[in-house]
């Protein structure tokens, strides 16, 4: 019988909600003060004596149910689920079991451990059976049909103007949906999140951030861009943050290399950074082939 994924956001843990805030209130600061260092941009700017600042606020929501409610999955996706939360059990067993078959035969000649060796046949046979699930969650990975549902699936920035006439932005963190996906990728949610949060951060920062003389990238442009061009700026500059603050989250880069492996070809390939590698920050109406 198929299951929804309003069904499956029913299903992850309330918890989850928590440990998002969590995380999003422990990196929020240091990733915008990386964000403004790194690409010397801002969101504020002195024009004319007068200060124009731009507001940028994170909202956390379980999802948006209303857009994914009619995707279904096999029921297997239970099954997947709790599998892909023992991924990293299944890969030591599968890849490292002969380290533990040395230990077993040590058993046998040590008299100071009161345990008896296991038969080496048990050995092969679970090393098999772990080799055949990790096989089973990479062929029937539901991630791929999460993931590339829509692009903004794990997190969103959002932009447009208020009732004064200014620019505003909103990044929405949605928690429900990176419990679910941190389940599958075997990743600690926390981790995740600040992967998340600096993600639409970047996306921010390109679009309102003022330059030093005080320009920004244009709404309209923003929005028509190639998204291979704003996917990549937002993905190097999350590179940039991860690899300089591994020592305060340190799992966060393994995270985002496994998620990395999971989206579309735009996330990842190099061309995409051409404009930043190339000194100018501004992108062109058109770029690279997105692959989104």
């Amino acid at each position: 019988m198929p299951i929804t994924l309003s069904e499956l956001l029913r299903r992850v843990d309330p918890k989850t909600e928590e440990r998002v805030e969590g995380a999003r209130r422990r990196a929020n600061t240091t990733v915008r003060n990386l964000l403004r260092d790194r690409t010397r941009l801002s969101f504020s700017f002195e024009d004319e004596g007068q200060r124009r600042v731009r507001q940028v606020s994170v909202t956390l929501d379980p999802g948006r149910p209303h857009n994914l409610q009619d995707i279904e999955f096999d029921d297997d996706i239970l099954v997947l689920l709790e599998l892909s939360k023992v991924r990293t059990l299944l890969e030591a067993g599968a890849l490292r079991w002969s380290n533990y078959q040395s230990v077993n035969q040590m058993l046998a000649a040590n008299e100071s451990i009161q345990m008896q060796p296991l038969d080496g046949a048990l050995f092969e046979h679970h090393q098999e059976r772990f080799k055949e699930l990790l096989q089973v969650l990479d062929t029937r990975d539901p991630l791929q049909k999460i993931l590339h549902l829509e692009h903004d699936i794990l997190g969103e920035y959002s932009y447009g103007t208020n009732f004064y006439g200014e620019e505003v932005g909103e990044v929405f963190i949605y928690w429900g949906i990176i419990g679910l996906v941190s389940d599958l990728l075997g990743v600690n949610v926390e981790d995740l999140t600040i992967v998340v949060l600096a993600h639409e951060l970047a996306h921010a920062y390109t679009h309102q951030g003022f330059e030093i003389d005080g320009t920004q990238w244009e709404s309209k442009r923003f929005k028509s861009v190639d998204k291979s061009v704003k996917e990549g700026l937002a993905q190097y500059f999350t590179h940039l943050f991860l690899t300089s603050k591994q020592d305060s989250f340190p799992d966060a880069f393994d995270a985002f290399e496994k998620l990395r492996e999971k989206q579309a070809a735009c996330y990842s390939t190099p061309a995409l950074f051409i404009q930043f590698i190339s000194g100018r920050l501004r992108a062109p109406e058109s770029a690279v082939e997105s692959g989104c």
